[in-house]
């Protein structure tokens, strides 16, 4: 079996476990206990006296999917119904549909084109995914839920126009599209999940809502070509990894009511040189800037009171950083190899600074309060030290 085809079928297996029924019009307890059959399709009734087909007609490039089956509108694509059908080339799908069951058109390699019906409301897990050849997608307006992987591994994938009525979002919907360049999410989107557009190594352009909340682990992560995200100020988490290795990022300004920042938020992002932390955040969590080889300065906010292990390692070109006033932690390593660091003052509020904090920093001098914590950290750790007859406040 090929890697693409390993990751459609653990898909499909966690999708089998994870996915509530609901998220489709009635299944398996809703059906007739036998298949019918009609026009070379097979289909089971549901509860509403609609059909769902289940298989069928799956060798012909145009599929064309009827809008009802003796006697009954079609209104569900059940789950697995075409899944691997290589010679399907495009698909329409009629107005009586309202939602496509999971795994539904996977691996349909040949795929280019699918014309969605105006009514259709729900796309399932993995619906699409490992659709190679798919290069545009215009979903309709009715769509409000895409389900996990839907459209994973769509390598064509240029172009994804999402409705303005999308309030659902499944974790790695979009995940290693690597064509895909640009996307807009809706204004009534508030969560992007986990994994969402992880590994778009294309896309450079990602305009995100005005009322976001949350921003899920590596939802980001990989995207190689983003050169800049603006993060609404309804923005109040963002998961660890989000922005993890986006090379071509230079900038980011966070919003205030951000109040920690998860483990390898930033991490490997080369290019990024500015950085703007809010008011009100309390927590750098672990390696959350590590290895951002171009970042050249820090100001730590006041408020902040934990930094964590290797949150600003390898950071070659950092040479300025500012510690407030009430700082309390700052972790192992955490500005392990910050080569361009030469002069810091540090508050006497520490009461803990982890082993090797800064080392393989040569040419460091801390400034710091006679008989402080961070006095005796110098000394312990043979780093250069002035004392100031000052406290912070």
């Amino acid at each position: 079996m090929t890697r693409l085809g390993n990751k459609i079928s653990l898909c499909m297996l966690a999708l089998a476990f994870l996915l509530p029924v609901h998220q489709l019009p009635a299944r398996a307890g809703d059906k007739a206990p036998d298949s019918l059959s009609d026009m070379g399709f097979s289909y089971a009734l549901l509860s509403d006296g609609s059909a769902e087909i289940v298989s069928g007609a799956g060798t012909d490039e145009t599929l064309i999917i009827p809008a009802s089956l003796g006697g009954h509108p079609v209104s569900a694509i059940g789950e697995d119904t075409f899944r691997g059908c290589r010679g399907i080339i495009s698909v329409t799908i009629p107005d009586s549909v309202r939602a496509i069951g999971y795994g539904a058109f996977s691996g349909c390699a040949s795929l280019t084109g699918v014309n969605f019906s105006d009514t259709l409301q729900e796309i399932g897990g993995c619906a699409f995914a490992g659709c190679a050849s798919l290069s545009a997608v215009t979903l309709p307006e009715g769509v409000t839920a895409i389900g996990e992987s839907a459209f994973a591994w769509c390598d064509a994938l240029k172009r994804i126009d999402l409705p303005d009525g999308l309030v659902s979002l499944g974790e790695y919907a979009f995940s290693e599209c690597v064509s895909l360049t640009s996307v807009t999410l809706p204004e009534r989107l508030a969560s992007i999940p986990k994994g969402a557009f992880y590994t778009c190594e294309s896309l450079a352009l990602a305009r995100l809502p005005q009322g976001l909340t949350s921003i899920g682990d590596a939802a980001f992560a990989m995207c190689g070509a983003l050169s800049a995200v603006t993060l609404p100020d309804s923005l109040r988490y963002i998961g660890e990894a989000a922005f993890e290795s986006c090379q071509s990022l230079t900038a980011v300004s966070l919003p205030l009511g951000l109040s920690t920042l998860q483990n390898k938020t930033f991490y490997r992002c080369g290019a990024l040189q500015s950085v703007s932390l809010p008011l009100g955040l309390v927590s750098v969590g672990d390696a959350a800037f590590g290895e951002c080889a171009s970042l050249r300065g820090i100001t730590l906010p006041y408020g902040l009171l934990f930094i964590g292990d290797w949150a600003f390692s390898e950071c070659g070109a950092l040479g300025d950083v500012s510690f407030p006033p009430g700082l309390d932690t700052i972790g192992t390593y955490a500005f392990y190899a910050c080569c361009a660091l030469q002069t810091i003052t540090l508050p006497d509020s520490l009461h803990m600074i982890g082993d090797g904090a800064f080392y393989q920093c040569p040419n460091l001098l801390i400034w710091c309060a006679e008989g402080s914590y961070a006095m005796d950290y110098a000394v312990r750790e043979s780093i250069q030290f002035q004392t100031k007859a000052w406290t912070n406040p």
